[in-house]
This record gives C-alpha cells, sequence and structure tokens, in this order.
C-alpha cells in the first residue's frame, strides 16, 4: 500500500484548462447523456502497451453497436504528465460529447490520467478512464484530492500490455458495457444504479 507522503509525490500540477478556476473544482461530474447515437468521442491515448489496438476496437464497437458517430483519435506528449491547457481547450471543443482517457497501468500515468479526467469533467464532457486494476486505490486517493469520492473509470488488468490481438479484442468486449455506462448513466457514478448493464443500452435503444 503506498504510504501517504508517496501519493503526494505522486500528485500533479494544477488542472489544466483551468486557470482561473481551480478554486470551482467541486467534485461535480459533466450531466450524461441518456445515450451515444450519434455523439463524437475523442479517445485520448496515454501510448502505453497495446493502446492503438484497444483504440481500434473501441471505435469499431461504438460506432457499430452503440451509433456513435465518430471517435478522434489523441495520443498524449507524455503519459505520465497531464495535458497542457491548450490541449484540453482543443478536445473539449463543442463538437466533443465524451472523452475515454487510456490506459494507465503505473502509478504517475494514473495521476495524469485522473487529472486530465476532472479537467474534461469540468468543461462539461463526460469522461471514462481505463486504468490498471493495481493502482484503483492510488486513482481514488488522487481524486478524493480534488474532491471526488472517485473519479469514472473501468479497470482492467495489469497484464494486458502483453495481450495479443485477440486477447485485446476479448478485453474491449468485456468492458465496453462498463465504458458505455459511465459515459451514459449518472447514477452509475455514485454507486446509485441497480440496472444492469445491457438494461441500460436496451433502454438507449428504445
Amino acid at each position: 500500500m503506498l504510504m501517504p507522503e508517496r501519493v503526494l509525490r505522486c500528485m500533479p500540477e494544477p488542472v489544466p484548462g483551468l486557470k482561473d478556476r481551480q478554486d470551482d473544482i467541486d467534485g461535480e461530474f459533466a450531466s450524461r447523456p441518456e445515450s451515444l447515437e450519434g455523439a463524437s468521442l475523442v479517445f485520448v491515448s496515454l501510448g502505453t502497451p497495446n493502446s492503438k489496438e484497444m483504440y481500434e476496437n473501441i471505435e469499431e464497437i461504438f460506432t457499430s453497436e452503440f451509433d456513435v458517430k465518430e471517435v478522434e483519435y489523441y495520443e498524449k506528449a507524455h503519459f505520465s504528465r497531464p495535458l497542457k491547457d491548450e490541449d484540453v481547450e482543443n478536445i473539449t471543443g463543442a463538437s466533443t460529447d465524451g472523452v475515454i482517457e487510456g490506459f494507465a497501468l503505473c502509478g504517475s500515468c494514473n495521476s495524469s490520467s485522473s487529472v486530465d479526467s476532472i479537467a474534461f469533467e469540468n468543461h462539461g464532457i463526460p469522461t471514462v478512464q481505463i486504468i490498471s486494476e493495481d493502482f484503483i486505490d492510488l486513482n481514488r486517493k488522487i481524486s478524493g484530492s480534488y474532491g471526488y469520492e472517485e473519479l469514472p473509470f473501468v479497470a482492467i488488468p495489469q497484464s494486458t500490455k502483453y495481450d495479443t490481438k485477440d486477447e485485446v479484442n476479448d478485453l474491449v468486449e468485456r468492458i465496453k458495457w462498463s465504458l458505455h455506462t459511465m459515459l451514459t448513466c449518472e447514477e452509475c457514478l455514485d454507486g446509485s444504479c441497480s440496472i444492469d448493464n445491457k438494461e441500460h443500452a436496451k433502454a438507449a435503444d428504445d
């Protein structure tokens, strides 16, 4: 378990894109749409192993099964640092309906990914992180330091960085509903939702 002083060393810089609003960050999430039909999503990649393969698979599933209109790809300049102010402003443009950021497979990755997520949420963009299950506690600690009990995330095994293409495809198939609900269900964010993931999708189709 990480000691408090080690957690503090993982603490990132102020949230990018919010220079004049740091004091306004209060743990609130962006409003979620009822479905992703016609949505434009941005996939922010940390450039970690298998990121490209997972992105391609997520794009295929989200456009074919969830009727997402388009998915744009954005790779961070450095996996362990939050995005720059101008990057956040570009990504959170008027046409962006949601962000998926991954894959945070280390402590500094989780730190930067959490801060990016807070920036997007505070710009009104629903966001979900894909992180290693080995760093869930750290992710929550960093989220808590900014007033969030828990930022939206989907945890994957650390070993996935060694997966084959078929294994990556299987993994994305397993997590697709969780990604979908983190972007579309506000009750899922606070744990108060009792609806099965597939029932969410069915309701969206109706």
